[in-house]
């Protein structure tokens, strides 16, 4: 036999091979393909992390400003009555949080936030400078809110982008522990606020000040994401949270008191759009 022929011989036996292999490959799940790879999905631990925005503005034909934005850690160590960060590892940066980010079997990406580090919290501030109305001209007009302060401390959080639904459903547990926001144009002044689980305000009326725990200082938050025919369908599915607002100014004035919210739940179905 000629070389060509034996070449011939050789293709067509090693395309045999390859045909009967292809009819072996099955498409490995997740689990299996952790047995196979040693990796189930990717952790991304995240330490000294911190956010500033000079100002962000949205223009139509008019505009409305927000400016001196900063996220990162809330640089101390006691939340609700208790201490949750050990002493001297307070900062002003996010720390000892850790992402895990997975794509299952049916194609769904998930995302899973928790403290790490062994700690049961990651404590965050979110604070603002001024919120001004502009007209056409950007040039500033009302002002809204003079300054926006929000420390607390974040228990989890998780996101779905389900590959069946297209449907982006995102879940968060947080409290919120000092909660100041000066609304200058209504000149209120609120100071002090609280945002906590369900349970708080029963834990420390039974247990006192330090009486809330773990399980009582988490409002839980649910929202789904997705495309609806006009535009963007944002449902708020549960806001289940007890409220706590002890100082409320007007003025100059002396506070006028403190309001508590029990057991609020807040649900609602929005749709936002252009006009």
């Amino acid at each position: 036999m000629g070389r060509f022929g034996k070449l011939n011989l050789l293709g067509v036996g090693l395309a045999s091979v390859s045909l009967g292999l292809q009819a072996e490959i099955q498409a490995l799940d997740e689990a299996t393909m952790s047995n196979v790879t040693g990796q189930a999905g990717i952790s991304i631990e995240i330490n000294n992390a911190a956010i500033g925005v000079g100002e962000i503005r949205y223009e139509d034909e008019g505009s409305i400003a927000i400016r001196g934005i900063e996220i990162g850690g809330a640089n101390r160590n006691t939340f609700f009555g208790n201490q949750w960060i050990p002493n001297g590892l307070q900062s002003d940066k996010l720390d000892n949080m850790k992402l895990d980010l997975d794509v299952l079997a049916d194609g769904s990406l998930v995302a899973n936030m928790k403290p790490a580090g062994g700690f049961n919290v990651v404590d965050f501030r979110l604070a603002t400078d001024d919120w001004y109305l502009m007209d056409s001209s950007l040039t500033d007009g009302t002002k809204l809110i003079d300054s926006l302060s929000i420390e607390g401390i974040a228990l989890g959080a998780r996101l779905r982008i389900d590959n069946q639904t297209s449907h982006a459903t995102l879940q968060a547990t947080f409290g919120v522990d000092d909660l100041d926001v000066d609304i200058e144009f209504l000149n209120v002044r609120v100071e002090n606020m609280q945002i906590a689980g369900s349970s708080y305000l029963e834990a420390i009326g039974s247990f006192g000040p330090s009486g809330a725990g773990v399980g009582d200082i988490g409002a839980e938050i649910e929202i789904e994401i997705y495309s609806s025919g006009p535009g963007l369908a944002i449902d708020l599915n549960r806001f289940e949270m007890d409220v706590v607002m002890p100082e409320i100014y007007l003025g100059a004035n002396p506070s006028i008191g403190g309001v508590y919210l029990d057991d609020v739940n807040v649900v609602a179905q929005t749709v936002i759009y252009g006009h």
